[in-house]
């Protein structure tokens, strides 16, 4: 009878993670057997091409030495109901809306109704 295999989530046989197949071993041993490194150089390069005020060259090396600093960010699809989109910012401050000017007031009638409503505002 057999044994029913791994338990979920166990993992058996294989190489174990981050270890390196023999193709990419030997061209690792072929480059340092040549006293080359690729990553070194890039950053020698993009060092003299600032220094050298060339942009261009100072770009393209930075953008090749990327992928070793930072992971490449995955594409996301955005899906919706097919109705508009529409934002809602949301500040904490609460919504009072604005009175509607007074008509028949005097200059002075206005002004001290402004000051009633500050001050009902206060906390």
């Amino acid at each position: 009878m057999a044994g029913g295999g791994s338990a979920p989530g166990q993992r058996r046989g294989g190489r174990a993670k981050g270890t390196v197949n023999r193709r990419t071993a030997g061209l690792v041993e072929q480059l340092e057997a040549l006293g080359l490194n690729p990553i070194a150089e890039l950053a020698a390069a993009s060092a003299t091409a600032r220094d050298q005020g060339d942009l261009a060259n100072w770009i393209s090396a930075n953008k090749s030495l990327l992928p070793y600093l930072y992971p490449r960010r995955k594409a996301i699809d955005v899906t919706t109901s097919g109705g508009p989109l529409s934002l809602q910012v949301v500040t904490g401050v609460p919504e009072t809306p604005a009175p509607p000017p007074p008509a028949a007031l005097s200059e002075g009638e206005a002004l001290l109704a402004e000051l009633r409503r500050t001050i009902d505002r206060l906390p």
